[in-house]
């Protein structure tokens, strides 16, 4: 179990075969405000201000995994209804928590293989555990070296992406 001092951060995970990444991007999307989570004890952990990233999974041949935003927490996670852009329809009538954020994608992710490369990211949670539900756990260390390999991505500069 979780401690208050074992959150540095959360990453929350996006399956484009579940949440219509596609035509988020298409629409002209760069900032997302609510994510869904799964109701759990971890959910008392999480803070306004505590830092999230965005993870999308390799759910599409043309859609590359890795990091792809980050933010940060706005409010405590509560009940809610899910947006249109949900593809997986059972799941989003089961779905009805969701974490206020203020996320903000890059135009380059941080792709998965960099991240599980980068010395001291080896634990990271989303990595160990990739099927397991939203939030998972950012340790502080991992939140450091996350945004090192973020840098420049996050000043808001546009660019291309991979």
């Amino acid at each position: 179990m979780l401690s208050p001092q074992d959150v540095g951060g959360w990453t929350l995970t996006c399956n484009p075969n579940t949440w219509d990444l596609r035509d988020f991007l298409a629409a002209g999307g760069g900032r997302i405000d609510g994510w869904s989570v799964q109701p759990s004890y971890r959910l008392g952990l999480i803070e306004p201000g505590q830092p999230v990233y965005l993870w999308v999974t390799k759910g599409a041949a043309d859609i590359d995994s890795g990091v792809w935003a980050r933010g940060c927490v706005v409010e405590r996670p509560q009940r809610d209804v899910p947006d249109w852009r949900w593809l997986d329809h059972e799941k989003a009538r089961r779905t009805d928590t969701f974490l206020p954020l203020d996320l903000h994608l890059f135009e380059l992710l941080v792709p998965r293989d960099h991240v599980r490369g980068t010395r001291g990211l080896e634990d990271l949670e989303i990595l160990r555990s990739p099927q397991m539900s939203n939030p998972q756990v950012v340790r502080p260390a991992e939140v450091a070296l996350l945004d090192g390999l973020i840098g420049p991505l996050a000043d808001g500069r546009p660019r291309r992406r991979a």
